[in-house]
């Protein structure tokens, strides 16, 4: 099955961002007001979910209109749908920038993801973010990135090595109220980072 790009109605989002991050077979679901971001960047919505409280309801597209009194954003709403309908691998774009509130929502969502089986990405103007869950995983460097971070969502995360940075580590913990593992840089053209116990948020930046 292919991907699935959600995008969120922040206004600050660069449209070429947008652009970036999706692909002509992705499966682009707009949570509510993100609908008229993807189409100034030309986008082909697939769905629209949402309730219409940042801009206008489409009628020529397919739509699942929300009320306006809910227990869970767009966003979710627009994530739940995707994961009923078998999605695993997710970008979600569109939520950065503004309100603190939606993005920390946002982030919480690669959490639900995870739990489904699935992966996924939150990137913004700034920023990429994913889910460390433990294991190794491998980053490559990307182009215009100059910052890689790994920050504990857990309050310990125990045996971390980092490899291919500037700043490697070698079995070391990690905690949530330390900012260790901030600003780092790549040092070679992938980075490896092994946690043993624990989950981190990993981050690209721009400077």
């Amino acid at each position: 099955m292919e991907r699935c790009v959600i995008i969120g109605a922040s206004p600050q989002t660069n449209i070429a961002v947008l652009r970036t991050f999706t692909a002509m077979d992705d499966f682009v679901i707009c949570a509510d007001g993100g609908y008229h971001l993807a189409l100034a960047a030309g986008l082909v919505p697939s769905l629209y979910v949402g309730d219409g409280d940042s801009g206008r309801i489409p009628t020529h597209t397919d739509r699942i209109v929300l009320p306006a009194e809910k227990d869970v954003t767009d966003l979710q709403a627009s994530l739940d749908i995707a994961l009923s309908r078998g999605y695993r691998d997710f970008v979600i774009l569109g939520c950065g920038g503004v309100r603190f509130d939606h993005y920390y929502a946002a982030l919480c969502m690669l959490f639900r993801i995870d739990e489904q089986g699935g992966t996924g990405i939150c990137a913004d103007n700034w920023n990429i973010i994913s889910l460390h869950k433990g294991g190794e995983q491998t980053y490559p460097r990307r182009k215009g990135y100059k910052y890689f971070s790994v920050l504990p969502v857990d309050d310990k995360i125990e045996g971390v090595t980092l490899s291919g940075l500037k700043y490697p580590l070698d079995n070391a913990d990690m905690y949530k109220t330390h900012s260790l593992g901030t600003s780092n840089q790549f040092e070679s053209d992938v980075a490896v980072v092994t946690i043993k116990k624990g989950r981190a948020f990993v981050a690209y930046s721009k400077e």
